[in-house]
């Protein structure tokens, strides 16, 4: 693994800075090293929606595994922030002659791309406490913060952002989120999100998908 640091550089950006801008090219990997990034994704009205809010050793780039395939995403860093970049071609390069390298990041992109197809399958429904749940899920798939067996996951996402991404107002998000709160699926606290059981979570998802049919 010294061959990646060898081929990597680091930036460091401040509050607010743009790190990466959607529909860019891309041609490198990117590691957060410290601090916080927002992941901004650009709608049919023009407006930059907050997806993710990624912490450190969370990684970007995906796209740039696929020749002239730009960005799909903003990144902006919430708070001082220092980024690794990795040039892909000497991460392909790595992958040829590293066998578990190389399958640890299929498998890694592998939850990212079915991640990614949950969210955009998300935003084709107008049933709205389903929307919540899949959010919440995409959001810990995104993430990758998701331990083998482990059920109480907390994640850092405020009403604001949930009901931004949702669509709708935080007001109206109040009157959907309670059943959630009610049948101990999450718990609501300041600036977070805390997933009880994640198993219930994929339940309810399956449930109200069979509403939306």
């Amino acid at each position: 693994m010294s061959t990646l640091y060898e081929y990597s550089s680091y930036e460091s950006f401040k509050r607010n800075e743009l790190i990466a801008k959607q529909d860019a090219p891309t041609e490198e990997l990117l590691i957060l090293a410290s601090g916080q990034v927002g992941v901004y994704r650009r709608n049919e009205q023009g407006n930059n929606l907050l997806v993710a809010k990624v912490t450190t050793g969370g990684w970007f780039g995906e796209a740039s595994f696929i020749p002239g395939f730009n960005r799909v995403v903003s990144l902006k860093a919430l708070e001082d922030t220092i980024i690794v970049k990795l040039p892909i071609s000497h991460f392909i390069e790595l992958c040829q002659i590293d066998p578990t390298l190389m399958r640890n990041t299929f498998s890694a992109l592998a939850r990212r791309g079915a991640s990614i197809g949950h969210f955009a399958l998300n935003n084709m429904t107008t049933n709205i406490p389903l929307k919540i749940a899949r959010t919440i899920l995409s959001h810990i798939e995104i993430l990758g913060n998701q331990e083998p067996g482990k059920q109480t996951i907390k994640i850092k996402m405020t009403r604001t952002e949930l009901a931004m991404v949702v669509g709708i107002t935080r007001q109206a998000l109040n009157k959907y989120i309670v059943p959630f709160v009610e049948e101990g699926i999450i718990a609501v606290g300041y600036g977070s999100i805390t997933i009880n059981s994640l198993e219930s979570l994929k339940k309810k998802i399956e449930t109200l998908s069979m509403v939306s049919i």
